[in-house]
């Protein structure tokens, strides 16, 4: 007898009175930080904390609307917030002091951005894609270069996501994927090109299932409803799916940090859903609408299993519990 689905529980909603294009739990804490854009088109950083209620503790206004922001590049202790802009920067926050700690412009327009580094993984670095096509890495220790740049040689392609992965000792590994539904992986460390494939459509958004071991699955998220999933250790073996009844886009997919098969997507209609990736399937699970306007962004808590916030075009965040993680 199969285990119950899990289910999608909405627990609180708070007004963010901004366009959210990205949301991230601080770690080792009971915050979040949100960023997008204002009525003014001035960029916006919200911190929210949850306890028994939900509210915004913070604000910062930019120059640049932020398109994209991670913590992944500053260890625990720091917790420094990388944020990617319009403007084309790419740059390192303390957002308890409000201080800009690194910095510099790097693209026409950074679309996204991705971190990696700490114990056994490695020196922290960034990592960038623009609207030109390049994809970037940064050691924040240098202040006027990119550690490396992928830049097409042929017919430029605007990048929409990037994600390291294969993050072990001196290994590590870098996803792009982009507008014309090519994906690139690169291995920094050999610097040449590991695999590449081209799907029906544009990426959205890509993740390898854990950036700290071994590449073991990659996972994109598409427009038109698309959910695909490689084997990186059998030959890049693919699975994929689309999210029935609706042609919508799938604009964020992220996997579980207590379960590296539970993967969360949110798309079109405000629709969160949660599947499992088989070796030789995804397997929807469970599918429910929290908002009218689609989920642009998503976060599971690394610190609290289940917790996951969403980043709706309805300008509101929604905290979220997945239940019955552990029988899956």
């Amino acid at each position: 007898m199969s285990p119950p689905p899990p289910q999608i529980v909405p627990h609180f909603e708070e007004e963010a009175y901004m366009t959210i294009h990205d949301v991230k739990w601080i770690p080792v804490s009971n915050r979040l930080a949100a960023v997008g854009s204002d009525p003014c088109n001035r960029g916006v950083i919200k911190i929210y904390s949850l306890s028994s209620k939900f509210k915004k503790e913070d604000e910062w206004i930019r120059d640049h609307p932020i398109k994209a922001a991670t913590f992944k590049g500053s260890s625990l202790q720091d917790r420094y917030l990388a944020v990617g802009d319009l403007g084309g920067n790419v740059e390192t926050l303390d957002i308890e002091t409000k201080q800009k700690i690194w910095g510099l412009r790097g693209h026409e327009v950074v679309n996204c951005i991705d971190g990696a580094g700490g114990k056994n993984a490695g020196q922290y670095e960034l990592l960038s894609g623009g609207r030109e096509g390049n994809v970037k890495v940064w050691d924040t220790r240098i202040n006027n270069k990119p550690v490396v740049n992928m830049e097409p040689v042929t017919a430029k392609r605007e990048c929409w996501c990037v994600s390291f992965g294969n993050s072990r000792g001196m290994d590590r590994w870098v996803a792009a994927g982009y507008d014309n539904g090519e994906i690139k992986v690169w291995d920094l460390r050999q610097l040449n090109q590991v695999w590449e494939t081209h799907i029906d459509n544009g990426i959205c958004d890509i993740e390898f299932d854990r950036p700290d071991i071994e590449a073991n699955k990659l996972t994109a998220v598409t427009l038109e409803s698309g959910v695909h999933n490689w084997d990186c250790r059998n030959k890049w073996k693919q699975n994929k799916a689309k999210i029935k009844g609706t042609a919508s886009t799938v604009w964020v997919g992220k996997h579980c940090p207590d379960n590296r098969d539970i993967l969360l997507t949110g798309s079109g209609g405000g629709i969160l859903s949660v599947w499992r990736e088989h070796t030789d399937k995804l397997k929807l699970l469970q599918s429910q609408a929290i908002s009218e306007q689609p989920v642009a962004a998503l976060d599971w808590s690394p610190d609290k299993k289940g917790l996951a916030v969403a980043g709706c075009f309805d300008q509101k965040l929604r905290i979220v519990i997945i239940t019955r993680l552990k029988t899956l």
